[in-house]
């Protein structure tokens, strides 16, 4: 008798661990390129779930001892201005990586770490985290492409410049994009169907997802209706007062230009990203047709800030 496989992913799930990485994800130092620990972990959780994946601590070793040695620092004339005693420690993490639906589905991954500080043990806590993260890495890479195994393609076929196709159940026109309809106050939520019905190109599965939202909200809003009057009328009770909160709700507020409006640094300011992550970023707007002209000149000052700053350097 033949058993069959279990089947632990979805049809679903291998398909979003093979997407291509988007490039505004892609880091690089000393000609190398790598996605940061965060993009990693922030992936296993989109695609597995929180509680769909583990990860265990296999094995850890300090392959050298601890260093202790006298730091100095000098000014651009080679003056010394400082000097004090720091440590360097140096960690070995071996972890694996495996699915909580069946833990004999793994993947084991193997990284050194170092950290340097003038308290040994932040130097060892530095190290220890670097070696655990990369092991992480490591591991999670031989799940799929998305989890950064296409960075091992030297022509980097996977590594996309588009933007990926959002979720139907997401804003993806206006000022509150990248909102979830659902949490959108009625009032803009039908002003925003009557665009869409009269805009081209838009994503019928968006528009369908938009047409019932707005059907839902005016279904309970009816319903409400017809229980308030069934009610009995209190002539005697006090009118409810009005909130002015929920008309603020009720207001299509503009995104803050300054910060990421796509991408995995969604939310992140523009001022903290390294400058090639911008002019990347930048680049993929106007590919895009991005129309929303405060965020494109946001993005397009911080970069000149940045390159005037560098030129003066």
């Amino acid at each position: 008798m033949t058993i069959a496989p279990t089947i632990c992913l979805s049809a679903d799930q291998r398909e979003a661990m093979n997407r291509d990485i988007p490039s505004d994800a892609v880091m690089s130092k000393d000609g190398a390129s790598y996605v940061p620990g965060f993009y990693v972990f922030d992936e296993l959780n989109q695609i597995l779930g929180p509680d769909g994946w583990s990860l265990e601590v296999r094995s850890s070793e300090w392959p050298h001892p601890v260093e202790e040695f006298t730091k100095v620092k000098t000014d651009r004339q080679g003056v010394v201005i400082k000097s004090y005693q720091s440590f360097r420690a140096v960690a070995r993490v071996t972890v694996r990586l495996s699915l909580v639906a069946d833990p004999s589905v793994y993947r084991d991954g193997s990284a050194c770490g170092s950290g340097e500080s003038p308290s040994m043990g932040d130097a060892c806590h530095h190290a220890i985290g670097e070696a655990e993260t990369d092991a992480t890495k490591r591991a999670a890479r031989l799940l799929g492409r998305r989890l950064g195994l296409a960075l091992y393609d030297k022509e980097q076929r996977f590594v996309s410049d588009q933007p990926e196709p959002m979720d139907p159940l997401v804003i993806q026109h206006g000022p509150k994009t990248g909102n979830l309809i659902a949490k959108a106050p009625v009032n803009w939520l039908e002003k925003h169907l009557a665009r869409l019905e009269t805009t081209a190109d838009v994503d019928p599965a968006h528009l369908e997802a938009v047409r019932a939202e707005v059907a839902r909200r005016r279904a309970l809003a009816q319903a409400a209706a017809d229980k308030r009057a069934a009610a009995p009328v209190n002539e005697d009770a006090e009118p409810p007062p009005t909130s002015a909160e929920k008309a603020l709700e009720d207001l299509a507020d503009p995104r803050d230009p300054s910060v990421f409006w796509y991408g995995v640094n969604e939310g992140k300011a523009l001022a903290k990203a390294p400058t090639e992550i911008l002019i990347r970023y930048l680049d993929r707007l106007e590919k895009a047709g991005d129309s929303a002209t405060p965020h494109v000149i946001a993005v397009e000052q911080e970069i000149e800030k940045r390159l005037k700053s560098e030129g003066a350097r």
